[in-house]
């Protein structure tokens, strides 16, 4: 399992969506449930990866989703928004 890297754009999200670096690192290191999935972010040259990644889950459903190469955050759920959606990484 790669270290967790968190990048600036889920830096700048993770405050308005009620998540704390320690609160990434715990769902991540004892999740309620995990999901495989894909990491389908664009490049810089426009094409898609589409690198494994996993989905996090908390038990009360509140999720991360993280590369599994990378370490990369991928997503954060939004954890005050009770109407969030999950979408494609």
């Amino acid at each position: 399992m790669p270290k967790l890297n968190i990048g600036k754009k889920i830096k700048q999200q993770m405050s308005k969506r009620g998540w704390t670096e320690e609160m990434l690192e715990l769902v991540y290191l004892n999740p309620g449930k995990t999901e495989k999935t894909r990491d389908k972010r664009y490049n810089i040259d426009g094409t898609r990866k589409d690198d494994p990644a996993t989905v996090y889950y908390r038990s009360d459903g509140a999720y991360i989703v993280c590369n599994d190469i990378t370490g990369d955050v991928v997503q954060v759920s939004d954890i005050n928004d009770p109407n969030w959606i999950e979408k494609q990484y």
